[in-house]
């Protein structure tokens, strides 16, 4: 029998992370849900994916097949944004005949490729079968899989790791996992649980519990119980706490993500056209891959900045993909051309080494061109208030 991971049509819940990165390589904690569904399942026959995410997947997953008219006979669908704590008991439930699924999205079933198409699969939505509350219900579940580290304690040190002096190290909570090549500079107080990936700088910061730093990422200021996924820089002074960031990520000097109401309440976030309790007290922001933020931003609690969005100010409201916004009007709100973004986006990749490719450019097409009305939508709303 053929196994398939798919990725449903944007907009979904994890939005804007799903934007232009496949759900599957978004990180449940630590971990890549892609690993950890290859864990249980190993390796798949196919990433069936968005129209967006084909050459891409093609380029990053030679031989995977991207839709499921490219299979053969039965196939084991699973869903990419299924909780992994979940997927025993979902796959149990598929081999006793189920059809598992969670308010109407598909989170598994085995599947007659003849009598189906990658886009009803994709589409997620309108499905009858057993519920079970089973999927990601949105991107704050992947921040608050932090805390699931396995138990542990010391300091463990890859290849080539250069640590400056003073720097003190705190494992009692939690293991220090420190990747090849990494360096951390005098005056860096780091406290485990910690992930610092392959060729990391650390600026005399604070680097507080649960937080997961990723590849070639420049780290200054505190930061707390936050991902920040590979190439991304926040290396100056600020405060970064319960956040998820996405890659090729700037964030200015003196930026901060408030990460608690002043009520204590639990955090809300907006989730389509819903405001959804989080069920979490704290909660800090969501940034899309290639995000901009501005020197001295400050972003209130449970905030979304979209993919290659400029901002600057004071962030209050969610930001949709491709947009140039400051709260004070300079520069005024408008549109982040796409071409544009493609050239920001290329100057920083190449600071790094790194070329973009035709499926990452794919990726950001797809995004620009799904992220259209939202930003109309948007950018119109502001323009006409008083």
């Amino acid at each position: 029998m053929s196994v398939a991971i798919f990725v449903e049509e944007y907009p979904d819940p994890i939005q804007p992370l799903s934007l232009t990165t496949p759900v599957f390589e978004l990180r449940y904690g630590r971990r890549q849900l892609i690993k950890m569904i290859i864990d249980r399942l190993g390796e798949p026959d196919a990433l069936v994916v968005p129209s967006r995410f084909e050459e891409y997947v093609h380029e990053r997953y030679p031989g995977r097949k991207t839709t499921l008219e490219d299979l053969s006979a039965r196939t084991l669908v699973v869903n990419a944004s299924i909780r992994p704590e979940a997927l025993d008991d979902v796959l149990k439930a598929v081999e006793d005949g189920n059809v598992v699924v969670d308010h109407g999205r598909l989170a598994a079933a085995k599947l007659d490729v003849e009598g189906h198409s990658t886009s009803e699969l994709l589409s997620g939505r309108g499905w009858r079968g057993m519920e079970a509350d089973v999927l990601i219900k949105g991107p704050w579940e992947l921040i608050d899989a932090l805390t699931r580290w396995p138990r542990g304690h010391g300091v463990i040190y890859g290849s080539n790791v250069k640590v400056e002096e003073p720097v003190m190290m705190d494992s009692e909570r939690g293991p220090v996992l420190i990747a090849d090549d990494v360096r951390i500079e005098a005056f860096t107080r780091i406290e485990g649980p910690v992930y610092i990936g392959k060729g990391s700088i650390i600026h005399s910061a604070r680097i507080n519990p649960y937080t997961f730093i990723g590849e070639v990422c420049r780290i200054g200021g505190e930061v707390e119980h936050s991902i920040i996924a590979d190439h991304s820089n926040k290396a100056h002074a600020g405060y970064l706490g319960h956040s998820y960031v996405g890659s090729w990520v700037n964030i200015g000097a003196g930026t901060v993500t408030s990460d608690l109401k002043n009520t204590y309440g639990t955090v809300r976030m907006m989730i389509g056209d819903r405001r959804v309790d989080t069920g979490m007290i704290k909660m800090g922001s969501i940034i899309g891959d290639h995000a901009k933020i501005a020197i001295n931003t400050s972003i209130y609690t449970g905030r979304r900045i979209g993919t290659s969005d400029h901002v600057y100010g004071l962030i209050d409201k969610d930001i949709p993909a491709f947009v140039v916004y400051s709260s004070v009007q300079i520069p005024e709100p408008a549109e982040l051309k796409f071409e544009k973004a493609i050239e920001i986006a290329e100057r920083m990749m190449s600071r790094r080494g790194v070329s973009m490719t035709s499926g990452m450019r794919r990726i950001l097409e797809g995004a620009f061109r799904l992220s259209q009305g939202e930003r109309e939508r948007f950018l119109r709303a502001l323009h006409d208030r008083p």
